[in-house]
């Protein structure tokens, strides 16, 4: 379990620097909720390959992609409301709030995509 840790801290990372540099450069002409939709979405297409071949070594499947095409839905779902919440509610400014909604999201993306890829899918 620890590698699949590292492997996840791994591709997370990347996926995140490269997601944040979408967020912020589309702040520029877009608002944050926006924004955040299509970063969030580039970050699927990058996780979506690595996540079962790289981190949890396992094939993908039409099964487990299933799984987590509904999961990231449901994870997408909560982060627009974590940075609606975090501008609108705490007043985050909309270029910090996206590390509110990482913070909170990360370890729940790693437990149920873990789960989804150890159990096979459907």
């Amino acid at each position: 379990m620890k590698d699949e840790r590292v492997r996840f801290l791994i591709a997370g990372t990347a996926n995140t620097l490269l997601t944040l540099f979408v967020y912020q450069a589309l702040l520029l002409w877009f608002e944050d909720l926006l924004s955040f939709s299509i970063s969030f979405w580039v970050g699927i297409f990058i996780t979506s390959y690595l996540y079962p071949t790289f981190v949890f070594k396992v094939k993908a499947n039409v099964g487990n992609g299933v799984l987590n095409g509904i999961w990231y839905f449901t994870s997408y779902c909560i982060g627009l409301l974590l940075m609606h919440i975090a501008v609108e509610t705490i007043h985050i400014n909309e270029r910090l709030a996206i590390f509110f909604v990482i913070f909170i999201m990360v370890p729940m993306n790693f437990l149920m995509t873990r789960i989804i890829f150890r159990r096979g899918g459907i």
